[in-house]
Formats: C-alpha cells, structure tokens, sequence
C-alpha cells in the first residue's frame, strides 16, 4: 500500500469521524467517534513520509522548518474562525464545527486519492541526484 493511499485512507476515517460526531445525539455516539477517528491519527507521519520521499534531500530540512512554522500559526486563525462559527451555530446546530471538520478532511481525503491514482496511472519518474557528493550549496 502506498503512502499516499494509506493517508487517504487516515482522512477517510477522520472524515467519518467528524460526520458521526457531528451528527450523533447521544454519547455512545462520541465514544463511536473517537474509535473511528483514532485511525486519522496517522495521517500526519504519512504526509511527513510522503513530503520526504518527494523532496530533494538537501531541501528536506528548510521544507519541515516552513511546515513546522505553518503548523504553529495555524491553530490560531482557526481556533478564532472554529469559535465564531460555533458561537453563530449553537442555538441551531453545534455540530457544525464537526462538518467543518469533516469538509475540510474531505478534501485531504480527495487530494491525495487523485494524487495516488495518477501516481498509478502513469510511469513517475523519481528525482534522484546522480551522486550527492558533487551537488554543493553555494557559499556567500
């Protein structure tokens, strides 16, 4: 199974780990929840394995930095746009921070299933470095 097939699949449970908790009226239903989102758990190792086997070795540092920093600030704009949408759902549909949730794993979800099919469909051709030895970062 490819790594992005197995991420595909982590955001699959993830997705239909959010509908159930967002859609469930009873408790037993969250307990449901967490049992199916507990596979969406691995989705974070797997897209860190597939950004690694992508990029060139010499960049795999400088590309987990940005994606450390993003990962960071993240939480912050979307614990703001999470707690508005909440604060505006709540009379009618709290849940809907679950679909929010769900959509945006869906999508996750969507992405790398296209990405492995077309992996499959064609013939990649790998980047690989002749010899790394001979490849050197310019000095200033």
């Amino acid at each position: 199974m490819s790594n992005e097939f197995a991420s595909c699949v982590a955001f699959f449970f993830k997705t239909i780990s959010y509908v159930i908790a967002a859609l469930g009226n009873s408790g037993w239903c969250m307990y449901l929840s967490s049992a199916v989102g507990g596979f969406g758990g691995m989705s974070s190792p797997l897209n860190r394995a597939i950004i690694s086997e992508t990029v060139p070795k010499n960049h795999i540092g400088k590309l987990f930095s940005i994606l450390s920093a993003f990962m960071t600030a993240v939480p912050i704009a979307a614990g703001t746009a999470y707690t508005m949408l909440f604060n505006s759902t709540m009379d009618g549909f709290s849940g809907a921070v679950f679909l929010l949730s769900a959509a945006l794993s869906a999508i996750c979800c969507i992405s790398l299933g296209a990405v492995s099919i077309l992996t499959q469909l064609q013939n990649p051709h790998p980047y690989n470095l002749t010899n790394e030895d001979e490849v050197s970062e310019p000095t200033t």
